[in-house]
């Protein structure tokens, strides 16, 4: 029972954490076309 919490919370942790990363990378790609922009 215990066995089968801890895995389903360390599962939702790793999947957030993937997420968080794709946010960032997506974040940095803007500001980069943002930085971009503004030296044209």
């Amino acid at each position: 029972m215990s066995t089968v919490t801890m895995t389903s919370a360390a599962r939702t942790r790793i999947s957030h954490r993937k997420r968080t990363d794709d946010d960032a990378r997506e974040e940095a790609r803007r500001a980069l076309q943002e930085s971009m922009n503004l030296r044209q």
